[in-house]
């Protein structure tokens, strides 16, 4: 199998291909530091498996060199090795074309179900989509009307006021969203609702 392994970290790169040997043994790995470089190998060689970081040194948006890529092989199957969770991000990769995402925190055995995933074509980290979800459908009703008002930007006085309860109970429901989504502040909480696209009721 011939791997083509992209990100723009040595160290990282490095630690992928120990684990990608460790799998498949008789892989013959290919190392890319940039999107020209990927264009460049895809050029000249044939591959099974694309491994890409989405955000390594590029001419164009990630979503134009991506797409070139795809353009010129349609039949390769490129898999997103990420850090990010953002969700528009995900939304876009895929609807260029790509078969897969890993995402960066998975553990080594994860990674070795990925990688023979792969092998069939597909694979997504579980985790990786809407990944405070289920955080948010444990917030109370009353904790979803204060995030849908703090969302917006009004102030704890404002929501005190349109929910009729007393602007210290807002403080407490404010708190308690920052924790179960994992937040410090409003600009974070609203960052996270925007990027993951989670919606609530």
């Amino acid at each position: 199998m011939k791997i083509l392994l992209a990100d723009d970290h040595a160290l990282f790169r490095e630690g992928m291909k120990m684990i990608i040997q460790r799998v498949l043994p008789n892989a013959e790995i290919t190392s890319a530091d940039s999107w020209q470089q990927v264009h460049n190998h895809i050029q000249y060689a044939q591959f099974d498996i694309a491994l890409l970081d989405l955000f390594m040194p590029r001419i164009n948006s990630w979503e134009q060199e991506l797409t070139q890529l795809i353009n010129n092989k349609p039949t390769l199957p490129v898999c997103i090795i990420t850090a990010s969770n953002v969700h528009s991000h995900i939304k876009q990769a895929l609807n260029i074309g790509v078969k897969g995402f890993i995402h960066k925190t998975l553990g080594i055995e994860e990674i070795q179900t990925a990688l023979l995933n792969l092998q069939q074509g597909l694979y997504y980290t579980p985790t990786l989509y809407h990944k405070n979800s289920s955080n948010i459908n444990k917030l109370t009703n009353r904790q979803k009307e204060v995030l849908a008002l703090l969302v917006k930007g009004q102030s704890n006085k404002v929501i005190a006021s349109n929910l009729l309860i007393t602007e210290t109970t807002v403080k407490r429901h404010v708190y308690n969203i920052y924790q179960l989504l994992g937040a410090k502040n409003r600009v974070e909480v609203g960052k996270i609702v925007d990027d993951q696209g989670l919606l609530f009721n």
